[in-house]
């Protein structure tokens, strides 16, 4: 016997379902379904639910199925459904389904149906389902209907004190209507409890179904829209107050559907802001496109968020795209005066650092440097920018006296200030001097574990420099205790030009440790990670390149290691690029060369690597032990 809708049985069938279900002698099969959020007609007004069936069958052989809420069950239930009725579904339709029925069969059964009718999951509601909802709708009061209208434009969630803001309407009338109302007799809200909301407790709730508030909002005029996504707009930014900035994200969106596309344009560049400071990449650039799409023509926030982008999508490793990007904010720049061209040139200038176009790059920092005001933000930019290009190219004198007017520049205790340190840390151990570079480093790394709100790219960035000291005081347990942070730090902001960059390292300190075959994997995820980072045959792919050839030696694989250290040293050739690192590339193909047979080239490029390593032995010294008791072996 199957009983659909027992919600809605009156008195007398349920008189005739209890006495079948309390006799002991009959024998059949019910099959029932009900709502368990209706009020049905029980004397007294109580609905009818399953604790009473359970109770009219004596628990015997009783089984009960909530199809309302998320379970094991549901989810393998919906997820047979898609596979069985959707030709060819996609592979994440299944989890699209579950994930917006909220593991619900009765819905996940009506979107199905859409997908095999309409051959999509866009934001439409299945006609069954808006059906159903709009009779649900339809048994509210009015003013339950007003509240669920405004709370559907504030979202999934939302607040007591948010509607009462909107609305008008005092807290305790607006905590009935929807305790009582719409949560206990409709069951179309649920309470979630209070919170703190930046000094503000919040009262808070959520819609029972994601699928209703989308269909509450769907009902909506566009008129409505408009004026209520302003309201809420406002009323979120009074709430925030001085931390409107954390919710830039929320504050755009409600602006632009509120169709005040200036206001939206600056909260989605603040929003950028604030994601940049995260090092959050992919969030940042979807805001600053945002931002970007909606800023008024020849304006400074447009000019803003081009400079921005540009900033994030070199970060990224978009580098032609962040090219493009900063050459329209120079040609803007130029209406809009000196200090917004200087700041396109010094972005235009790291792009070209980027490239490795060290010539391009270093003219536009000393053009930079002539026109900016001295003592300034953009003067200390472009000076640790230089001391940056120096380092990487070999001029460490250069670089440190760049360092030095840097300093002078910034702010003790200053984020500016921690990472010129840490680039001076690095100069400093590239020129032997390993104790001043650690003890810089070790300050900076407490520095950032002591601010909870520290940049995951710095932390990166200090636990590789520092892991690096530690290979020259061959101390390998640490360096690669810390080069694993450094993977996990930049894997947490999405720098993967800093993730590869501690997985060479950790292969060359795997490959000091004679773990050859550990060392070759990281060192070709290094190089996986740089050649997509970078175009063409740019210096920073030499390094992962040597690695993986040391690591092919170290395994007794010589010729496999050829092809890759022969291109390490054309790259590294043909590049303004330090001496050691040249000598280093050279020294190991020479090495690769004599154990594959060709004993001619390979001992005279090791001779040569020698005798560049003896020019600098203060800074190279293992490197030059090795070479020397290699060739103690084999000369």
């Amino acid at each position: 016997l199957i009983l659909e809708d027992l919600h809605g049985a009156d008195q007398y069938s349920l008189v005739l379902l209890q006495t079948l279900l309390e006799s002991d002698n009959s024998s059949i099969l019910l099959l029932m379904t009900l709502r368990s959020d209706h009020r049905g007609s029980q004397e007294g007004g109580d609905k009818v639910d399953v604790s009473h069936i359970a109770h009219w069958s004596k628990s015997r052989d009783f089984i009960s199925l909530d199809l309302t809420s998320p379970s094991s069950d549901n989810e393998a239930l919906i997820t047979a459904l898609v596979q069985h009725e959707v030709a060819n579904a996609q592979t994440d339709l299944a989890q699209r389904i579950l994930k917006q029925s909220d593991g619900n069969p009765l819905f996940a059964l009506e979107l199905v149906k859409k997908v095999k009718s309409t051959g999509s999951l866009d934001e439409a509601l299945p006609d069954e389902l808006s059906n159903a909802f709009a009779l649900r709708f339809a048994e509210l009061d009015r003013e339950e209907q007003e509240i669920l209208r405004v709370a559907s434009v504030v979202g999934e969630k939302f607040s007591v004190e948010m509607l009462a803001t909107v609305l008008g309407k005092s807290k305790p009338e607006l905590v009935r209507s929807l305790s009582t109302g719409l949560s206990r007799d409709h069951g179309l809200v649920d309470v979630v409890g209070t919170s703190e909301f930046f000094g503000n407790r919040m009262g808070e709730y959520r819609f029972h179904h994601n699928l209703f508030q989308r269909y509450v909002y769907d009902s909506l005029d566009s008129l409505e829209r408009v004026y209520l996504h302003e309201a809420v707009a406002e009323a979120l930014n009074g709430f925030a107050g001085e931390y409107s900035a954390e919710v830039a994200h929320t504050l755009a969106h409600h602006f632009h559907a509120a169709e005040r596309n200036d206001d939206a344009s600056d909260w989605y560049l603040q929003a950028g802001l604030r994601d940049r400071d995260v090092y959050a990449l992919d969030s940042e650039i979807e805001f600053l496109r945002k931002s970007l799409a909606l800023a008024p023509d020849h304006s400074e926030a447009r000019f803003t968020a081009l400079r921005e982008l540009s900033r994030a999508l070199s970060a990224k490793g978009e580098i032609d795209e962040a090219e493009a990007v900063i050459e329209s904010a120079l040609s803007l720049a130029a209406d809009l005066g000196a200090n917004q061209q200087n700041l396109a040139r010094l972005q235009r200038a790291f792009i070209h650092a980027a490239k490795w176009e060290i010539e391009e790059a270093r003219t536009l920092c000393e053009s930079t440097l002539k026109e900016v005001p001295p003592d300034s933000k953009i003067q200390a930019e472009t000076l640790a920018l230089l001391a940056n290009i120096e380092s990487q190219t070999g001029n460490y004198d250069e670089a440190l006296d760049y360092c030095k007017r840097t300093e002078a520049l910034l702010e003790s205790g200053s984020d500016a200030m921690g990472r010129i340190k840490r680039r001076l840390a690095w100069i400093l151990k590239e020129t032997g001097r390993n104790a001043d570079a650690k003890v810089i480093l070790e300050e900076r790394l407490q520095q950032l574990e002591a601010d909870e709100s520290a940049s995951w790219a710095e932390l990166a960035l200090v636990k590789i420099d520092l892991s690096d000291v530690y290979i020259n005081e061959e101390r390998y347990d640490l360096a690669c205790e810390g080069l694993n942070d450094g993977i996990r730090y930049a894997e947490m902001c999405q720098m993967m030009e800093n993730k590869s960059i501690a997985h060479s390292n950790l292969a060359n300190v795997l490959n000091r440790m004679g773990d050859f075959e550990n060392a070759l994997t990281h060192g070709l995820a290094s190089l996986e990670l740089d050649e997509a980072y970078f175009e063409g045959e740019h210096p920073a792919l030499a390094f992962p390149l040597c690695c993986v050839g040391e690591s092919l030696i170290g395994a007794g694989r010589p010729d496999e290691a050829l092809p890759h250290l022969q291109r390490a040293f054309d790259i590294r050739q043909a590049a303004e690029v330090p001496a050691g690192n040249l000598a280093w590339s050279q020294w190991l193909l020479g090495r690769a060369q004599t154990e594959s047979g060709n004993r001619t080239d390979g001992i005279a490029n090791v001779m040569q690597a020698r005798k560049a390593f003896e020019a600098m032995e203060d800074s190279i010294s293992t490197e030059l032990r090795d070479l020397r008791e290699w060739l103690a072996e084999n000369a």
